[in-house]
């Protein structure tokens, strides 16, 4: 797995310094490359851990920030180790771009 943080700008609004950044998490797999006994979330258990809209997942791993894998029934699921992992970027990432 790749974990690149890429810092996009920074900028004050009302006094208040921000800054944003984009988290990009690859990892080269098949669709059918994962252990029988594996975790898998569900876009709505994803989006609950990070606090965003099941759909806005949904856009991360179209944009290859996420990978997921396709059930038979045409759902995604997200790998419970590709979500600790994004959680783990989006930390670090939150205490990169904090102002202090």
């Amino acid at each position: 797995m790749t974990v690149q943080i890429n810092p996009d700008k920074r900028e004050t609004v009302s006094g208040i310094e921000h800054a944003t950044a984009t988290v990009v998490v690859q990892e080269e797999r098949t669709e059918t490359s994962h252990e029988p006994d594996e975790e898998f979330f569900t876009p709505k258990q994803v989006a609950a851990l990070f606090g965003v809209h099941p759909k806005t997942v949904s856009r991360w791993a179209k944009a290859g920030k996420i990978a997921s894998v396709t059930t038979l029934g045409g759902h995604h699921r997200y790998r419970s180790a590709d979500v600790h992992g994004l959680r783990r970027a989006y930390s670090n990432l939150t205490e990169a771009t904090s102002v202090k």
